[in-house]
Protein backbone atom coordinates (compact mmCIF):
# COMPACT_ATOMS: atom_id res chain seq x y z
CA UNK A 1 0.00 0.00 0.00
CA UNK A 2 1.54 3.33 -0.89
CA UNK A 3 1.71 6.43 0.92
CA UNK A 4 -0.40 9.69 0.50
CA UNK A 5 0.51 11.90 -2.03
CA UNK A 6 1.14 14.76 0.49
CA UNK A 7 3.00 12.34 2.82
CA UNK A 8 5.32 11.11 -0.51
CA UNK A 9 5.55 14.76 -1.08
CA UNK A 10 6.94 15.59 2.42
CA UNK A 11 9.33 12.67 2.37
CA UNK A 12 11.30 14.06 -0.90
CA UNK A 13 12.14 17.56 0.67
CA UNK A 14 15.90 16.35 1.25
CA UNK A 15 16.79 16.35 5.06
CA UNK A 16 20.60 17.49 5.52
CA UNK A 17 22.97 16.07 7.49
CA UNK A 18 20.29 14.28 8.78
CA UNK A 19 22.58 10.94 9.76
CA UNK A 20 25.22 12.46 11.81
CA UNK A 21 23.22 12.18 15.21
CA UNK A 22 22.43 8.04 14.17
CA UNK A 23 26.66 7.83 12.98
CA UNK A 24 27.95 9.36 16.14
CA UNK A 25 25.15 7.16 18.72
CA UNK A 26 26.42 4.36 17.00
CA UNK A 27 30.05 4.97 17.44
CA UNK A 28 30.43 7.80 20.27
CA UNK A 29 33.81 8.28 21.10
CA UNK A 30 34.99 8.05 24.89
CA UNK A 31 38.43 8.83 25.71
CA UNK A 32 38.89 5.13 27.55
CA UNK A 33 35.85 3.02 26.64
CA UNK A 34 36.27 4.04 22.65
CA UNK A 35 38.78 6.12 21.90
CA UNK A 36 37.78 5.81 18.11
CA UNK A 37 34.95 6.64 18.36
CA UNK A 38 33.00 9.59 16.27
CA UNK A 39 33.79 13.16 17.99
CA UNK A 40 30.50 15.09 17.24
CA UNK A 41 30.75 18.94 16.42
CA UNK A 42 27.52 18.73 14.43
CA UNK A 43 24.67 19.35 16.97
CA UNK A 44 23.91 22.64 18.55
CA UNK A 45 24.27 20.80 21.97
CA UNK A 46 25.44 22.80 25.18
CA UNK A 47 27.08 20.20 27.49
CA UNK A 48 28.60 23.02 29.86
CA UNK A 49 26.03 23.18 32.13
CA UNK A 50 25.47 20.08 33.39
CA UNK A 51 26.39 20.93 36.40
CA UNK A 52 24.66 24.24 36.74
CA UNK A 53 20.96 21.84 36.20
CA UNK A 54 21.69 19.50 39.19
CA UNK A 55 19.76 21.98 41.38
CA UNK A 56 16.59 22.11 39.32
CA UNK A 57 16.44 18.18 37.91
CA UNK A 58 17.91 17.04 40.90
CA UNK A 59 15.19 15.11 43.60
CA UNK A 60 13.39 18.16 44.64
CA UNK A 61 12.13 18.76 41.33
CA UNK A 62 8.64 16.81 41.31
CA UNK A 63 7.99 18.67 44.91
CA UNK A 64 4.49 19.93 44.95
CA UNK A 65 3.52 18.15 41.70
CA UNK A 66 -0.64 16.75 42.38
CA UNK A 67 -0.62 13.09 41.18
CA UNK A 68 -4.02 13.11 42.10
CA UNK A 69 -5.58 16.50 40.48
CA UNK A 70 -3.20 16.74 37.26
CA UNK A 71 -2.32 12.85 35.81
CA UNK A 72 -6.38 12.12 35.99
CA UNK A 73 -7.40 14.15 33.24
CA UNK A 74 -6.24 15.46 30.11
CA UNK A 75 -4.33 18.30 29.94
CA UNK A 76 -4.90 21.69 28.18
CA UNK A 77 -3.78 22.04 24.41
CA UNK A 78 -2.23 25.55 24.84
CA UNK A 79 -1.08 24.83 28.61
CA UNK A 80 -2.24 25.33 31.59
CA UNK A 81 -2.84 28.77 33.00
CA UNK A 82 -0.23 28.30 35.81
CA UNK A 83 2.21 27.62 33.07
CA UNK A 84 1.03 30.23 30.65
CA UNK A 85 1.13 32.85 33.37
CA UNK A 86 5.13 31.73 34.57
CA UNK A 87 6.47 31.98 30.53
CA UNK A 88 4.79 35.56 30.13
CA UNK A 89 6.38 36.89 33.48
CA UNK A 90 9.68 34.75 32.42
CA UNK A 91 9.54 36.73 28.97
CA UNK A 92 8.14 39.79 29.99
CA UNK A 93 11.02 39.87 32.31
CA UNK A 94 14.10 38.24 30.50
CA UNK A 95 13.13 37.88 27.25
CA UNK A 96 11.13 41.63 25.87
CA UNK A 97 11.43 43.47 29.60
CA UNK A 98 10.34 46.99 29.26
CA UNK A 99 7.50 46.38 26.94
CA UNK A 100 4.72 49.15 27.21
CA UNK A 101 2.27 46.52 26.21
CA UNK A 102 3.31 43.62 27.90
CA UNK A 103 3.08 39.56 26.76
CA UNK A 104 0.07 38.39 27.99
CA UNK A 105 -0.37 34.73 28.88
CA UNK A 106 -3.45 34.22 27.11
CA UNK A 107 -1.60 34.85 23.80
CA UNK A 108 0.83 32.14 24.44
CA UNK A 109 0.66 28.94 23.04
CA UNK A 110 2.85 26.24 25.00
CA UNK A 111 4.33 23.53 22.49
CA UNK A 112 6.72 21.00 22.07
CA UNK A 113 9.94 22.71 20.83
CA UNK A 114 10.59 25.12 18.37
CA UNK A 115 10.72 22.53 15.74
CA UNK A 116 7.71 21.42 16.37
CA UNK A 117 6.25 25.51 15.99
CA UNK A 118 7.94 26.08 13.15
CA UNK A 119 5.51 22.89 11.41
CA UNK A 120 2.55 24.00 13.60
CA UNK A 121 2.88 27.96 12.00
CA UNK A 122 3.43 26.53 8.51
CA UNK A 123 0.46 24.27 8.64
CA UNK A 124 -1.56 27.57 10.19
CA UNK A 125 -0.11 30.23 7.59
CA UNK A 126 0.92 28.51 4.84
CA UNK A 127 -0.59 26.09 1.69
CA UNK A 128 1.56 23.81 -0.66
CA UNK A 129 3.74 25.72 -2.35
CA UNK A 130 3.83 28.79 -0.50
CA UNK A 131 7.42 30.46 0.06
CA UNK A 132 8.63 31.67 4.10
CA UNK A 133 11.90 34.04 2.81
CA UNK A 134 15.02 33.94 5.41
CA UNK A 135 18.31 34.78 4.90
CA UNK A 136 21.40 32.69 4.18
CA UNK A 137 23.39 31.11 5.76
CA UNK A 138 20.88 29.52 7.57
CA UNK A 139 19.43 26.66 9.90
CA UNK A 140 19.96 23.58 7.54
CA UNK A 141 16.70 21.98 8.86
CA UNK A 142 14.33 24.75 8.01
CA UNK A 143 13.87 23.30 4.83
CA UNK A 144 12.21 20.60 6.84
CA UNK A 145 10.45 21.81 9.97
CA UNK A 146 8.66 24.04 7.82
CA UNK A 147 8.15 22.11 4.92
CA UNK A 148 7.35 18.47 5.46
CA UNK A 149 4.23 18.85 6.26
CA UNK A 150 2.53 21.70 5.30
CA UNK A 151 4.89 21.40 2.03
CA UNK A 152 5.79 25.47 1.95
CA UNK A 153 8.94 25.62 0.55
CA UNK A 154 11.77 28.18 2.31
CA UNK A 155 13.75 30.11 0.23
CA UNK A 156 17.42 31.93 0.43
CA UNK A 157 18.64 35.28 0.35
CA UNK A 158 22.18 35.41 0.44
CA UNK A 159 23.25 37.74 3.41
CA UNK A 160 26.64 36.41 4.26
CA UNK A 161 29.78 39.35 3.04
CA UNK A 162 33.14 38.20 5.01
CA UNK A 163 34.36 36.83 8.18
CA UNK A 164 34.61 40.22 9.45
CA UNK A 165 30.99 41.26 8.81
CA UNK A 166 29.43 37.88 8.35
CA UNK A 167 26.13 39.25 7.48
CA UNK A 168 24.56 42.37 5.21
CA UNK A 169 20.15 42.52 5.94
CA UNK A 170 19.11 44.20 3.32
CA UNK A 171 15.95 45.04 1.99
CA UNK A 172 16.77 45.38 -0.70
CA UNK A 173 18.07 41.81 -1.34
CA UNK A 174 14.49 41.06 0.30
CA UNK A 175 12.53 42.76 -2.49
CA UNK A 176 14.60 41.16 -5.30
CA UNK A 177 13.65 37.66 -3.81
CA UNK A 178 9.88 38.36 -3.54
CA UNK A 179 9.79 39.63 -7.01
CA UNK A 180 11.52 37.03 -8.61
CA UNK A 181 9.18 34.61 -6.68
CA UNK A 182 6.23 36.50 -8.02
CA UNK A 183 7.52 36.16 -11.67
CA UNK A 184 7.40 32.67 -11.00
CA UNK A 185 4.37 32.35 -9.77
CA UNK A 186 5.10 31.77 -6.26
CA UNK A 187 3.08 33.60 -3.17
CA UNK A 188 5.42 34.90 -0.38
CA UNK A 189 3.37 34.16 2.56
CA UNK A 190 5.77 35.32 5.31
CA UNK A 191 9.61 36.29 6.09
CA UNK A 192 11.91 34.10 9.05
CA UNK A 193 14.41 36.32 11.03
CA UNK A 194 16.83 34.41 13.55
CA UNK A 195 18.56 35.99 15.88
CA UNK A 196 20.45 35.79 17.16
CA UNK A 197 21.33 33.77 14.60
CA UNK A 198 22.35 30.03 13.43
CA UNK A 199 25.20 28.80 12.01
CA UNK A 200 27.31 32.34 12.66
CA UNK A 201 26.70 33.22 15.68
CA UNK A 202 26.19 37.04 15.04
CA UNK A 203 23.53 39.30 16.60
CA UNK A 204 21.17 42.10 14.75
CA UNK A 205 20.09 45.14 15.86
CA UNK A 206 17.18 46.75 16.22
CA UNK A 207 18.31 49.41 13.63
CA UNK A 208 19.25 46.88 11.03
CA UNK A 209 15.86 44.32 11.68
CA UNK A 210 13.37 47.87 11.28
CA UNK A 211 13.83 47.91 7.85
CA UNK A 212 12.94 44.43 6.92
CA UNK A 213 10.39 44.24 9.58
CA UNK A 214 8.77 47.24 8.12
CA UNK A 215 8.92 46.09 4.39
CA UNK A 216 7.32 42.99 5.33
CA UNK A 217 4.39 43.87 7.39
CA UNK A 218 3.46 47.74 5.67
CA UNK A 219 4.36 46.94 2.32
CA UNK A 220 4.12 43.65 1.23
CA UNK A 221 1.87 42.43 3.89
CA UNK A 222 3.84 39.28 4.79
CA UNK A 223 3.85 37.37 8.34
CA UNK A 224 6.56 38.28 10.09
CA UNK A 225 8.29 34.73 12.27
CA UNK A 226 11.16 36.06 15.01
CA UNK A 227 12.88 32.56 16.25
CA UNK A 228 14.48 34.16 18.90
CA UNK A 229 15.61 30.62 20.57
CA UNK A 230 19.22 31.91 21.46
CA UNK A 231 18.18 35.40 22.70
CA UNK A 232 19.62 34.45 26.28
CA UNK A 233 22.71 33.01 24.96
CA UNK A 234 25.07 36.36 24.22
CA UNK A 235 28.42 35.58 25.85
CA UNK A 236 30.08 38.58 23.95
CA UNK A 237 29.97 41.63 26.90
CA UNK A 238 30.54 44.75 23.99
CA UNK A 239 27.02 42.92 22.00
CA UNK A 240 23.66 43.93 23.27
CA UNK A 241 20.74 41.64 22.17
CA UNK A 242 17.11 43.16 21.58
CA UNK A 243 14.05 41.69 21.35
CA UNK A 244 12.38 42.74 18.19
CA UNK A 245 9.37 42.71 20.25
CA UNK A 246 10.24 46.24 21.13
CA UNK A 247 9.41 47.27 17.37
CA UNK A 248 5.93 46.07 17.53
CA UNK A 249 5.86 47.81 20.78
CA UNK A 250 7.12 51.16 19.58
CA UNK A 251 5.50 51.40 16.87
CA UNK A 252 1.63 51.03 16.45
CA UNK A 253 1.34 51.13 12.96
CA UNK A 254 3.24 47.98 12.65
CA UNK A 255 0.06 45.23 12.22
CA UNK A 256 0.83 42.79 15.41
CA UNK A 257 -1.78 40.65 13.62
CA UNK A 258 1.50 39.73 11.50
CA UNK A 259 3.35 39.11 14.46
CA UNK A 260 4.40 35.29 15.18
CA UNK A 261 7.55 34.86 17.77
CA UNK A 262 9.42 32.17 18.65
CA UNK A 263 11.17 30.67 21.85
CA UNK A 264 12.07 27.59 23.84
CA UNK A 265 13.80 26.44 26.58
CA UNK A 266 16.18 23.81 24.93
CA UNK A 267 19.02 26.22 23.82
CA UNK A 268 19.15 28.78 27.16
CA UNK A 269 18.51 26.30 29.51
CA UNK A 270 20.46 23.45 27.47
CA UNK A 271 17.00 21.15 28.00
CA UNK A 272 16.51 19.85 24.21
CA UNK A 273 15.45 15.97 25.68
CA UNK A 274 12.46 18.55 27.64
CA UNK A 275 11.13 19.18 24.63
CA UNK A 276 8.83 22.64 25.36
CA UNK A 277 8.70 25.88 23.50
CA UNK A 278 6.06 28.86 23.18
CA UNK A 279 4.63 30.56 20.77
CA UNK A 280 3.45 34.52 20.90
CA UNK A 281 0.88 35.71 18.44
CA UNK A 282 -1.90 37.61 19.12
CA UNK A 283 -4.18 36.59 16.01
CA UNK A 284 -6.92 34.61 17.27
CA UNK A 285 -6.89 32.36 14.06
CA UNK A 286 -3.64 31.29 14.03
CA UNK A 287 -4.54 30.50 18.04
CA UNK A 288 -7.38 28.62 17.19
CA UNK A 289 -5.20 26.77 14.37
CA UNK A 290 -2.58 26.36 16.90
CA UNK A 291 -4.83 24.98 19.81
CA UNK A 292 -6.30 22.49 17.26
CA UNK A 293 -3.09 21.12 16.26
CA UNK A 294 -2.37 20.67 19.89
CA UNK A 295 -4.76 18.41 20.38
CA UNK A 296 -2.09 15.70 19.44
CA UNK A 297 1.37 16.97 20.35
CA UNK A 298 0.55 18.78 23.90
CA UNK A 299 3.14 19.28 26.41
CA UNK A 300 2.28 16.89 29.21
CA UNK A 301 1.89 17.92 32.61
CA UNK A 302 4.78 16.65 34.02
CA UNK A 303 7.20 18.70 31.47
CA UNK A 304 4.88 21.49 32.57
CA UNK A 305 5.34 21.65 36.37
CA UNK A 306 9.51 21.59 35.34
CA UNK A 307 8.69 24.35 33.30
CA UNK A 308 7.46 26.12 35.89
CA UNK A 309 10.03 25.35 38.72
CA UNK A 310 12.38 26.59 36.27
CA UNK A 311 10.97 29.69 35.11
CA UNK A 312 9.96 30.86 38.42
CA UNK A 313 12.81 31.14 40.17
CA UNK A 314 13.98 34.47 38.71
CA UNK A 315 17.38 34.48 40.85
CA UNK A 316 18.66 31.03 39.48
CA UNK A 317 17.72 32.38 36.30
CA UNK A 318 19.75 35.05 36.52
CA UNK A 319 22.77 33.61 38.40
CA UNK A 320 22.27 30.39 35.57
CA UNK A 321 22.31 32.81 32.22
CA UNK A 322 25.57 34.45 33.95
CA UNK A 323 28.16 31.58 34.17
CA UNK A 324 26.69 30.01 31.00
CA UNK A 325 27.49 33.01 28.93
CA UNK A 326 30.74 33.02 30.64
CA UNK A 327 31.28 29.20 30.45
CA UNK A 328 29.88 29.77 26.78
CA UNK A 329 32.75 32.72 25.76
CA UNK A 330 35.62 30.79 27.63
CA UNK A 331 34.53 27.49 25.35
CA UNK A 332 34.29 29.52 22.15
CA UNK A 333 38.02 31.58 22.78
CA UNK A 334 39.77 28.52 23.20
CA UNK A 335 38.34 26.11 20.55
CA UNK A 336 39.26 29.34 17.74
CA UNK A 337 42.06 29.63 19.34
CA UNK A 338 43.19 25.45 18.71
CA UNK A 339 42.32 25.75 15.12
CA UNK A 340 43.64 28.82 14.53
CA UNK A 341 46.66 27.13 15.63
CA UNK A 342 46.36 24.86 12.59
CA UNK A 343 47.32 27.51 10.16
CA UNK A 344 50.60 28.04 8.32
CA UNK A 345 52.52 30.69 6.39
CA UNK A 346 50.58 30.22 3.38
CA UNK A 347 47.80 28.04 4.54
CA UNK A 348 45.33 30.51 6.74
CA UNK A 349 42.02 29.26 9.22
CA UNK A 350 39.89 32.39 9.15
CA UNK A 351 36.74 32.69 11.63
CA UNK A 352 34.03 34.27 11.27
CA UNK A 353 32.84 37.03 13.79
CA UNK A 354 30.41 35.21 16.65
CA UNK A 355 29.25 36.57 19.75
CA UNK A 356 26.23 34.33 20.88
CA UNK A 357 24.73 30.20 20.68
CA UNK A 358 26.88 27.32 20.23
CA UNK A 359 28.56 27.87 16.97
CA UNK A 360 31.01 30.11 14.97
CA UNK A 361 31.77 29.39 11.13
CA UNK A 362 35.27 28.55 9.89
CA UNK A 363 36.75 29.05 6.91
CA UNK A 364 38.99 26.13 5.44
CA UNK A 365 39.33 27.16 1.96
CA UNK A 366 43.09 27.82 1.55
CA UNK A 367 42.95 23.89 2.28
CA UNK A 368 40.87 22.86 -0.44
CA UNK A 369 41.97 20.99 -4.01
CA UNK A 370 40.41 23.23 -5.68
CA UNK A 371 37.62 26.65 -5.12
CA UNK A 372 34.78 24.19 -5.43
CA UNK A 373 32.01 22.76 -3.70
CA UNK A 374 33.22 19.10 -4.78
CA UNK A 375 36.24 19.64 -2.86
CA UNK A 376 34.20 20.84 -0.36
CA UNK A 377 32.53 17.94 -0.18
CA UNK A 378 36.23 16.06 -0.51
CA UNK A 379 37.60 17.77 2.99
CA UNK A 380 34.14 16.75 4.48
CA UNK A 381 34.28 13.37 3.83
CA UNK A 382 38.06 13.21 5.07
CA UNK A 383 36.44 14.73 8.40
CA UNK A 384 34.22 11.99 8.23
CA UNK A 385 37.50 9.48 7.96
CA UNK A 386 38.94 11.02 10.71
CA UNK A 387 35.61 10.55 12.88
CA UNK A 388 35.12 14.25 13.17
CA UNK A 389 31.24 15.23 12.27
CA UNK A 390 30.88 18.93 11.24
CA UNK A 391 28.17 20.56 9.17
CA UNK A 392 29.62 21.55 5.84
CA UNK A 393 28.99 25.15 3.99
CA UNK A 394 27.53 23.54 1.73
CA UNK A 395 24.80 21.96 4.29
CA UNK A 396 23.95 25.90 5.50
CA UNK A 397 24.14 27.37 2.10
CA UNK A 398 27.09 29.43 1.98
CA UNK A 399 27.92 31.78 -0.88
CA UNK A 400 31.14 30.07 -1.66
CA UNK A 401 33.33 26.71 -0.40
CA UNK A 402 35.13 25.66 2.18
CA UNK A 403 33.05 27.06 5.51
CA UNK A 404 32.47 24.69 8.56
CA UNK A 405 30.00 24.76 11.32
CA UNK A 406 32.08 24.28 14.70
CA UNK A 407 30.05 23.42 17.64
CA UNK A 408 32.14 24.46 20.21
CA UNK A 409 29.84 23.81 23.20
CA UNK A 410 29.58 19.96 22.97
CA UNK A 411 32.80 18.61 23.92
CA UNK A 412 35.23 19.19 27.22
CA UNK A 413 38.56 20.53 26.24
CA UNK A 414 40.45 17.28 25.92
CA UNK A 415 38.00 16.21 23.32
CA UNK A 416 38.37 19.21 21.88
CA UNK A 417 42.38 19.20 21.45
CA UNK A 418 41.38 15.41 20.34
CA UNK A 419 38.93 16.55 17.42
CA UNK A 420 41.75 19.54 16.72
CA UNK A 421 44.24 16.79 16.11
CA UNK A 422 41.93 15.08 13.71
CA UNK A 423 41.21 17.62 12.14
CA UNK A 424 44.65 18.65 11.13
CA UNK A 425 45.12 15.32 9.57
CA UNK A 426 41.89 15.72 7.44
CA UNK A 427 43.24 18.86 6.19
CA UNK A 428 46.66 17.64 5.78
CA UNK A 429 45.92 14.31 3.87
Amino acid sequence: MSLSIRAAKGLSIPQTSGGYNDTFAADPYHPQTNPNGFIKLSSADNLLTVDLLNDKFGPKAMEGFDFKSLLPVYPRPSGSPETLASVATFVNTFCAPGLKDPIKPSDLTLVSGVTASSDLIANAICDEGDIILTMAPFYYRFTNDYGDRSLAKVKLIDAFISAEKPFEVSVDKFEAKFAEMTQKGLPVKAILIVNPRNPDGGVATLAELKPIIDWAIKKRNLFVILDEIYNLLVYDPNVKFESALKLFDDDPSLDRQRLIWLWGLSKVFSVPGLRVATIYTSNKSIQASLKRSLMYQVPNVVTQHLVKGLLNDHNWVSSFIESNNANLLEARDYFASRLKSLSTSDKQIRIANSSAGFFFLADFSDFLAEKTWSSEGALRDAFIREKVLIISGADVRMPFPGWFRIVFSANTKAEVDEAVIRISRALNN
